[in-house]
């Protein structure tokens, strides 16, 4: 388990976010922005809004789909723990939620660290395969409008780069997989350190992957997820009556979510600089100003916060205070007696 964040690394992003949006606004027409946001569409924004907690929804039943068949738990702790580490993922970078969600995993359900790690990547996994697929299809059935936006061979190595990550996924399902039935099969003992925690933590992933009725349902429930969060992203367009050029919607929304979530290694996407700055770079592909794509990037940052603030905030602030601070929530996980009582921790 990586260690909690350092104190100076939130001031130093949210440093980091302000001088970007500051830049942003900088380059853009101010009234401009307020003016496309004083006309924009209050229905379509709400569709976003609850479109996009079906998707948060979703993916905290997947992660606990994940468990099974192995560390199979009761649906609600481990949803509430997915609300949790959605809310700690919109204000850490690097994904720091996926560590508080492995941490309340094994301190509330006595799921084994492995096992939570496993769980939280076959999770990301399945959901990164089924974008760079659903990608691939929209850059297939628009291959000729793509080629003209970017060039044919900036297309070509699009194509490689998504292709790479679907070979990349699944050689790690297939690698976790054997990993797993070669360990029931010898039936060794588990030994402590680093590269016993990275071994373990293959087979939990084989173990989950290797069930292919739970897979193919995981699958499913991903597919339906992505799909949502592209609607989440297609539902704001007319919410600022953006033209695209060409008109590619699909395209254009999916390079915002991919690039939105680049920028969440590096920035918190609560503080909405990664975002705004990838919907400018994208819809500039599109001939849209930067006035509309930003006005449409503060549409989308509150499509996208809402949801994880009222699904997330109670079940973290449950945690914050039963756990005392963020720092003792995800540490010390290791020394988590396995017989304690899960009803003693929190689970709404």
């Amino acid at each position: 388990m990586k260690p909690a964040p350092k104190a100076w690394v939130f001031p130093l992003q949210v440093v980091a976010s302000v001088g970007v949006i500051v830049l942003l606004l900088r380059q853009a027409d101010l009234p401009r922005v307020r003016e496309e946001l004083a006309t924009a569409s209050l229905s379509w924004l709400l569709i976003a809004t609850l479109v996009k907690s079906a998707s948060l929804t979703l993916h905290e039943v997947r992660l606990w789909i994940s468990l099974w068949p192995e560390h199979k738990r009761p649906a609600w702790p481990v949803i509430a723990i997915g609300y949790t580490s959605g809310l700690a993922n919109a204000v850490l970078p690097a994904r720091g939620g996926d560590v508080v969600a492995v941490a309340l995993l094994k301190k509330e359900t006595q799921v084994p660290v492995p096992a939570g790690v496993a769980a939280v990547g076959v999770t990301a996994l399945l959901e990164a395969l089924v974008f760079a697929l659903f990608l691939m299809g929209v850059m297939f059935f628009g291959a000729t409008q793509w080629e003209a936006l970017i060039g044919p061979e900036k297309a070509k190595i699009a194509l490689w780069i998504l292709t790479a990550c679907c070979v990349f996924a699944v050689a790690v399902a297939g690698v976790s997989i054997a990993i797993a039935k070669r360990r029931k099969k010898e039936n060794r003992p588990s030994t402590k350190g680093l590269l016993s925690f990275f071994k373990r933590t293959l087979e939990e992933t084989g173990s989950s992957l290797g069930s292919w009725r739970y897979v193919a349902l995981n699958l499913f429930l991903a597919v339906v997820q992505v799909l949502l969060v592209v609607g989440c992203f297609a539902a704001l367009i007319p919410t600022v009556d953006l033209s695209l050029d060409p008109d590619m919607p699909l395209l254009a929304v999916s390079g915002v979510i991919a690039f939105g979530a680049l920028s969440a290694i590096v920035l918190p996407p609560s503080l909405g600089a990664g975002p705004a700055a990838a919907a400018v770079f994208v819809f500039g592909f599109f001939g849209v100003s930067k006035d509309q794509a930003l006005a449409f990037a503060a549409m989308s940052w509150i499509a996208n916060t809402t949801p994880v603030l009222l699904l997330g905030l109670w079940p973290f602030w449950k945690r914050l205070h039963h756990f005392g601070g963020l720092q003792s929530l995800i540490s010390g996980i290791e020394e988590s007696h396995p017989s304690t009582d899960p009803q003693e921790f929190p689970h709404s």
